[in-house]
């Protein structure tokens, strides 16, 4: 099986308003077809096939957790536990 390229790598939008270009770039994270969309400003010389992503936002649903814990430093303490698997590493989560 051949690697897929990337979902509509090739396409540049243009807004007519800077708040729709604004909730494009903002609104996220956009899921498309089952696979994450990474939507960027574009950029003079910008080659989708050669790009890298460095960061990307992420949306961790953890179920149970009553709205009384719902507090940044209780999070805090959930998310020391959380990591993303890359390559057989564990990487932390980087909250923000």
């Amino acid at each position: 099986m051949e690697p897929s390229r990337p979902l509509a790598a090739d396409r540049i939008v243009k807004f007519t308003l800077e708040s729709d270009l604004n909730v494009a770039l903002c609104g996220g994270p956009w899921i498309l077809a089952g696979q994450t969309l990474v939507v960027q400003k574009w950029r003079p010389n910008f080659d989708p096939n050669n790009e890298k992503i460095n960061n990307m936002a992420v949306w961790v649903r953890i179920l149970g957790v009553p709205v009384r814990y719902f507090k940044d430093y209780t999070l805090k303490v959930i998310f020391v536990h959380v990591y993303v698997v890359q390559s057989n590493k564990r990487i932390p989560l980087l909250l923000y």
